[in-house]
Parts: structure tokens; sequence; C-alpha cells
């Protein structure tokens, strides 16, 4: 080349994610057969940033089945975790807990939960400056943040999903006690009266109820709630419940549709949601869906995703997180699958950019479902 010539080549990164929908040859140039450990944010290439373990692990590493921050009617904020030990807080000096001698979590006042399912993660839901909380048990426990003692909110009802809609608490997939007999609903949906959780007995006050969806042919595998309407997930149907503001019978049961085969969730963790967008994984795809779309997102990666979802251990959660820290925005959907040999895979769904690539971490994998919370 002469000389005070220049000589330009300009290279596209790789932003658009992993592609194993086509040969490696004949990809596009903005696509990668396989990564990991990075990330493709702005249209750029980059390393993913450390995952750290901020918050310190439970005493004899017991491992967590939730984790959650709540305010408590004294505004002060709390971070809980749940294990099968007991209900654990974080001390309020930590990380300075260390140089004097004090433990990172105390227990909160021992409760006696007789029929708790071994390893089930918990479902934990904040409202109104309480914790509620069941993990699939016949009952709701409720802590107030401010005493030492965490009460039985219901013993009628407990079960594998909680969420609060239109000031009732709903309890799915229920675990109920009737004169010290114990039986399961997979397919029910259980509610308390309006603002008052803590009556689930439609005897006692017509406001709550309960109803089963004997007309499908699976059972409840997740729900979340977008706006007003929750969407309770099956393994092979969605169903939409609408408030209707009647007091005997407050929720309105559409099944988007009810067939042998469809569309719905069939990984209890893996639903997540942040404000209108929601994320789910069905049989044949990976959705989102907000209040007017449904999509499909697998894309080009969809194949390598099933592949290790198909090596799974007993372990699979996901989040919608907004930010890593707090000058670092990447709204992504966070897939993480534990594998037999204990290996992490975490699929990362970069969800402005529509971009899907791949981590791994030896390091250990998640044991509930992970949520931002406080930790100091």
């Amino acid at each position: 080349m002469p000389a005070g010539e220049v000589f330009e080549i300009t290279y596209r990164g790789n932003y658009g994610g992993v592609n194993v929908a086509a040969p490696e040859n004949i990809i596009p140039a903005t696509d990668t057969p396989f990564v990991d450990n990075f990330i493709f944010r702005n249209r750029e290439l980059r390393t993913r940033p450390k995952l750290r373990s901020h918050i310190p692990g439970l005493l004899n590493n017991v491992p967590f089945g939730g984790l959650t921050s709540f305010l408590d009617s004294n505004n002060v904020v709390h971070t809980v975790g749940f294990a099968q030990t007991g209900v654990f807080q974080l001390n309020s000096n930590w990380p300075n807990v260390v140089s004097f001698g004090e433990p990172a979590w105390n227990q909160i006042g021992p409760f006696d939960d007789q029929d708790k399912v071994p390893n089930n993660p918990w479902a934990i839901v904040n409202s109104v400056n309480r914790l509620y909380f069941t993990n699939g048990s016949s009952r709701i426990y409720q802590w107030d943040g401010i005493s030492n003692t965490i009460v039985t909110t219901t013993s009628i009802c407990g079960g594998t999903f909680l969420v609060e809609l239109d000031a009732h608490l709903l309890c799915l997939a229920t675990t109920e006690n009737v004169s010290g007999v114990v039986t399961n609903y997979p397919a029910r949906v259980r509610w308390s009266q309006s603002a008052n959780f803590a009556q689930f007995d439609p005897a006692v006050n017509p406001g709550a109820g309960f109803n089963d969806m004997l007309d499908v042919p699976d059972s409840i595998t997740g729900i979340m709630t977008i706006g007003r309407v929750g969407f309770v997930f099956r393994a092979n149907g969605i169903t939409e419940l609408v408030p209707v503001n009647r007091g005997t019978a407050p929720f309105d049961f559409n099944h988007l549709w009810a067939s042998d085969r469809g569309i719905g969730n069939i990984y209890a963790q893996s639903i997540a949601n942040y404000g209108s967008v929601g994320i789910f994984i069905s049989t044949d795809e990976i959705y989102q869906m907000g209040i007017s779309s449904f999509e499909e997102i697998g894309r080009n990666s969809l194949n390598a995703i099933m592949d290790d979802l198909a090596e799974a251990g007993p372990n699979v959660f996901a989040a919608i997180v907004p930010q890593w820290i707090k000058n670092f925005i990447y709204l992504v959907y966070l897939l993480t699958i534990q594998k037999s040999d204990g290996t992490s895979v975490i699929w990362m769904y970069a969800i402005r950019d529509k971009n899907w690539t791949r981590f791994t971490s030896k390091r250990g994998f998640p044991t509930a479902k992970f949520r931002h919370v406080i930790s100091r």
C-alpha cells in the first residue's frame, strides 16, 4: 500500500447472539454458533460481569429455598432467607458483623411446619408491609418484620404458588388439611377474603373461595400477573384470571386453551415477569408475553437451550433482572439450569437487544427462585 494511505476494515460484532439454526458456514456474520461467558450489549461483544456472592450463605451451608427483601410498617427493610431448617434474617450490621464475631444470619422465632415439603422452593408474597410464604405444605405463614414470631396465617391450605391479585391472596396447586386429612389439589386455585389474607374459608366469609379447574387435562405449573390480570399456567395451557368485583365469585376463569396438547409452561420455576413483560418455557418454544402481545423468542438459539434443558438436574430457575449493578442497566431474562455434574448453565436473553448468550459456572447453582434483595 502506498505510504500515507489508510486501509480500514470495519468489523461488526456478533450482537445477533447464538445461532444454531443453520450450518456454521452460512449463518450471518452478526451471529455466532457458540459463545461462553460473553454478552452482546449495545451491539458490542463484551465480557460478562463477574458473578459474585454478595450475601453470605446460611449456617452450615444450608441451601436457600427462597430469598427476598421487604419493608415493614416502621419503614425498616428486612432481607429474609428461607431454608428447610427455618426462616432467617440478614444481620442489619452486615457486612461489619464479621469483625464483631456476630452471625450473618439470625433465625426468626422457630416455627413448626409439620408437613413441609422437603427441598421445595418457597412461594413468597410481599404485601402491605408483611411477608406471606408457603412451601407446598398445608399452611401459609406470615411475618410482620417487627416481632420475632412467625404466625400461621391459615392452616386450611398452603400450596406451591402464591400471588396477590385485586386485594386477594391466591394460593395455587394447594395442599389442604381437613380434620387431619391432608390432600393435594394440583389444579385448584384458592383465594382469601378481600383485604383479609388470613381468611380462606368461604363458610366463614363468602368473599373467600376456590375453583377446581376440572375441565383441563393437567395441573398448575405457575402464575404471573400483568396489570390486574393473572395468567395461570399449566403444562399444556394458560388460563386467564380476571377480577370481576363480585363478592362470592371475584374472578372469572377464561381458558385461552384447554386441549390435551397446547402451549403452557413445563418448568415451574422458569416463569418470570417484570412490569408488563413475562417469559415462560413451553414444550415447543420460549415465549414472551405482555398486555397485548405473545411472541416466540427462542429464535436461532432455541435448539441449544433445549439441549441444555434436556440435561437439567432437579433445579431450573429463572428471573428477569433490570440491572446488574447501579450503573449497569441491562434488562435480561436469566435461565439457570443445574446439570447433573453440578455445573450451572445460565442462558441470558437480552429483552431489548433480542439476543441470547450462554454462561457457565462451576461455583454452584441456585436452589430457589432468585430476585433482587437489599444486602445492607
